[in-house]
């Protein structure tokens, strides 16, 4: 248990006694409130436990928020420190590192193999080809860089 817990029932058990004795007092208010000259002291303590529930009820209210307050931000943080996980794996041509941008996970067409492949919306190069050693030249990759660049 908690210390916010342990707060939480104390303020329970303060409010449900503070309600009983109202509730005892309140048997006997109507000869013992109002004198000519105001409260009598009976009155005056029913006044004042009146006052101490409202307190107790909003600091019940507050505890109360606070833990609701607490239970969110524990499951962000647990949210956050979870591993994202991957909805396909990727295939020799795609291209894992654009799948989690805004445009990173679209079906390509190779322009060199003709392999379908994942990965940026305007990608022409599956990852096979494009690694050096593929054998596709330099001056190919300009020109294709180049065709996807103009508006």
């Amino acid at each position: 248990m908690t210390d916010l817990d342990e707060l939480i029932g104390k303020l329970k058990h303060n409010l449900a006694a503070a309600t009983d004795r109202i509730a005892e007092l309140e048997k006997d208010r109507g000869s013992l409130l109002a004198t000519e000259k105001g409260l009598t002291p009976a009155g005056e303590r029913i006044a004042r436990l009146e006052a101490a529930l409202e307190q107790a009820n909003a600091a019940l209210r507050d505890a109360q928020s606070f833990v609701n307050i607490e239970q969110h931000r524990a499951a962000i943080d647990a949210a956050r420190k979870r591993e994202p996980t991957p909805t396909l794996s990727a295939a020799p041509g795609d291209w894992p590192e654009d799948f989690s941008g805004e445009n990173g996970d679209y079906y390509n067409k190779c322009v060199h193999c003709g392999q379908q492949f994942r990965g940026y919306k305007r990608r022409t190069t599956c990852k096979q080809c494009a690694a050096p050693g593929a054998g596709v030249s330099e001056e190919w990759l300009h020109l294709v860089v180049k065709w996807a660049s103009t508006p």
